[in-house]
């Protein structure tokens, strides 16, 4: 298949046939140079002609190392390779490409489509015409390939540039082409946006030599908002903070600074991206500001309708409960779930939810109603389906598509509901503000909209936090929600339970820890290095595998977990000759990255559904024409070994020796690794020259009750734990919590 390769070369470059050459990247000490060649061109380095055919190459030269990085992409030259092309089957699939495999045999291929299609013309035949027919979106494919380059190359660019690689890729990811000659024109270009660092974007203007004293302001204070709202969760931003901020930052009195944010605020209304409250004491997002301002009106409307559900008969309800064993707090939460327009159902982990969502689909579909189970997360949907419950993600659900601020949902909405009378969503605690609008519009009134979740976990990744809103404003009222109380999955000897109440109630003191039968504390040194503790939980994660324990090993912070996972994977699988160099090798655990509802199967087998958080092993791993890693196949369970070959392996894959607790939730295993030392910070926000310690009770909370047996807390301090436990997490400024305020009475 179509390969993007990279190789370093010494010595200056020089091109024959070339149809255009254009400079680019004008950064400190990079030299970057795009060739597109047309066909039979050749490039030579240091007099040694490149061994490609190429249709567009790159070259980097980085002053100091004297070498170039020659990046190129290619088109196969000969018949089996293009088979493999054409065999995608996000292309045409295996018989298509069969089919022209055979007609042109003896054709000898070139990269160009008029010559190809020419050769198959020539040959005739019956075969040819689907052929023919898919000669040009050969290049439509060819063009998304470089569509996928150009994105790689902006990542590259703002990773020269401080940022980190998340944040790089999920900028890049809804821009359209050419992002880096827009931020040459203007630096702060992304500013407002998700991810969206104003130090990254200071530092590309201070390369290009862009000098804008009045938009350098406006941008830091539009990223000053972005990061409030989608850093910190808050669907408000007070105004006079911003104005202390932006004086401190820019040494501007308190009445300049007022003015400008004042500017920023009217430019920002004006263009129908920011909305300053009525008493114009806070300021969000326009589309922000109306996502929970329908959503509170759509909860006060299905509150005050008659539900569906309240149809279903108690002889139902009772045999529903008596067929799935429900304990007296599961009975009463089907009760409330079928009781009322809307509900909320929590409980902490092992406490039967999904047992409850079972019953609650058996009642509905009982007494005829038509029922819908969704989930915030492709992880969850499938555990769901592991317990016999069919289930979809919200997004799959509704057609949720993203866009640069929220999501917008074409197709569902109140005019045009969803087809159910109940509508369940596991794992609500992860839904933003954004997403849960777009559930609760997306229904009729009447319809049981029942959320479960646990309101101690970790709160959602995007801004606001609906479920606690609303859970807190039941609680206020005494109705509509119900508490699992029961613990199901440790056994009744089990103390983990008891540490997790610990670690909510903030009373978590080490000797809890030293003196918990079922948690081991593993002392490092303090200071101890990246490559110290990777290979300490290396020997932990080996020695409790031999017997046979399953294992999740939890980290706070995503880029070290990539860096252990990247000294653990040398611990326990160096790999052989060239595979030593591979990002994957055989053996290997792999978290899926992106909800994938059609991945290709291996030896063309069909697809399959892999979803976002989901782990495998990798079972193979197969070098490309240059040597590189070019192919991979993952076994996430029977029926599903997944080949993923080019770019789809990073873009898809990521080592999963080590977990961030976000990507976790959800998974449980008989022993949960947490990692906790003294010295882990969050990066430093805006002029802080010191993040925050990295654990809080959210967090702690969350990884410990990933284990089913067993915790092993590796720490240089006990201390450290208890000092995690007593940080609740940060509050999230809303506006829905407010709106849905006496409601539920």
């Amino acid at each position: 298949m179509s390969v993007l390769s990279r190789r370093r070369w010494s010595g200056m470059p020089t091109c024959t046939g070339e149809l255009t050459g254009i400079p680019r990247f004008p950064a400190p000490g990079v030299v970057e140079r795009d060739f597109l060649l047309a066909p039979g061109a050749t490039v030579a380095l240091a007099g040694v002609v490149l061994p490609f055919k190429n249709l567009l190459l790159t070259v980097d030269y980085t002053q100091g190392s004297h070498y170039w990085d020659v990046w190129n992409y290619w088109l196969p030259d000969d018949p089996q390779a293009w088979v493999r092309l054409l065999g995608d089957p996000k292309t045409f699939g295996p018989s298509e490409a069969a089919a022209l495999l055979n007609a042109v045999k003896a054709v000898t291929f070139a990269p160009a489509s008029e010559a190809l299609v020419r050769d198959l013309a020539a040959r005739g035949g019956k075969a040819l015409q689907a052929a023919k027919q898919a000669i040009p979106n050969i290049w439509d494919k060819v063009s998304g390939h470089l569509v996928w380059l150009d994105r790689l190359r902006t990542v590259n660019f703002l990773r020269m540039h401080g940022a980190r690689a998340s944040d790089a890729a999920e900028l890049v990811r809804h821009q359209p082409p050419g992002l880096v000659w827009r931020l040459q024109a203007d630096p702060y270009h992304l500013a407002g946006l998700p991810r969206a660092r104003f130090g990254v974007l200071d530092g590309i203007a201070s390369a290009v030599g862009y000098v804008n004293p009045p938009r350098r302001r406006m941008a830091y204070v539009l990223c000053e908002i972005a990061d409030a709202i989608y850093g910190s969760g808050h669907t408000r931003v007070r105004r006079a903070l911003l104005e202390k901020k932006l004086a401190s930052a820019f040494r501007l009195s308190p009445q300049q600074a007022q003015q400008e944010v004042q500017g920023v605020l009217l430019a920002g209304a004006a263009s129908k991206l920011l909305m300053v409250s009525p008493s114009g004491l806070t300021v969000t997002y326009d589309d922000l500001y109306w996502a929970e301002w329908h959503a509170a009106q759509r909860v006060k409307a299905l509150w005050s309708a008659v539900p569906a559900g309240s149809r279903v008969p108690a002889h139902v309800r009772a045999a529903a409960a008596a067929r799935h064993n429900l304990d007296r707090f599961q009975r009463q939460a089907l009760d409330t779930a079928l009781d009322r327009g809307i509900s909320v159902v929590t409980g902490g982990p092992g406490c039967g939810k999904t047992h409850t969502i079972a019953a609650l689909v058996d009642a509905c579909r009982a007494a005829g109603l038509r029922v819908e189970v969704a989930a915030t997360t492709g992880k969850a949907a499938r555990n769901l389906a592991r317990h016999g419950i069919t289930a979809a993600t919200v997004h799959k659900l509704l057609g949720l598509r993203p866009k640069a601020h929220g999501l917008e949902c074409p197709y569902r909405h109140h005019s045009n509901p969803f087809p159910c009378d109940v509508l369940i969503v596991d794992e609500s605690s992860m839904l933003d503000a954004y997403v849960f609008e777009h559930i609760v519009y997306s229904v009729a009134d009447g319809t049981n909209v029942v959320l479960v979740g646990d309101a101690d976990q970790l709160p959602p990744v995007g801004p606001g936090h609906p479920f606690a809103d609303t859970l807190r404003e039941m609680r206020a009222a005494g109705k509509g929600y119900a508490v699992l109380r029961q613990n199901h999955r440790q056994g009744p000897g089990s103390a983990i339970p008891g540490i997790a109440a610990h670690i909510l109630a903030g009373t978590l003191t080490p000797q809890h820890l030293l003196n918990c039968p079922d948690v081991t504390v593993h002392t490092v040194p303090p200071g101890v290095t990246p490559q110290q503790l990777g290979r300490a939980l290396a020997a932990i994660v080996q020695g409790l595998a031999k017997n046979g324990h399953s294992v999740l090993v939890l980290h706070p912070l995503r880029d070290e977990v990539d860096r252990l996972n990247r000294v653990i994977q040398g611990a326990v699988n160096p790999g052989r000759g060239r595979a030593a160099s591979w990002p994957f090798r055989v053996g290997d655990p792999v978290i899926q990255n992106v909800n994938e509802y059609e991945a290709p199967l291996a030896g063309g087998q069909g697809v399959a559904a892999v979803m976002n958080g989901e782990v495998g092993t990798v079972v193979s791993a197969r070098p490309d024409a240059f040597g590189n890693l070019g192919t991979v196949e993952v076994d996430f369970g029977p029926g599903r070994l997944v080949e993923y070959s080019g770019p789809a392996i990073d873009a898809s894959l990521a080592l999963a020796y080590v977990l961030t607790v976000h990507k976790c939730q959800g998974s449980e295993a008989d022993v949960a690794v947490v990692v906790i030392l003294s010295n882990m910070r969050m990066p430093p926000v805006g002029r802080q020259r010191r993040g925050s310690f990295a654990w809080n009770r959210p967090l702690l909370y969350t990884a410990f009750t990933r284990a089913r047996r067993h915790v092993v807390v590796v720490t240089d301090d006990p201390a450290a734990a208890a000092a995690a436990a007593r940080r609740g997490g940060p509050r999230r400024w809303t506006r829905y919590g407010g709106w849905v305020s006496g409601v539920f009475v």
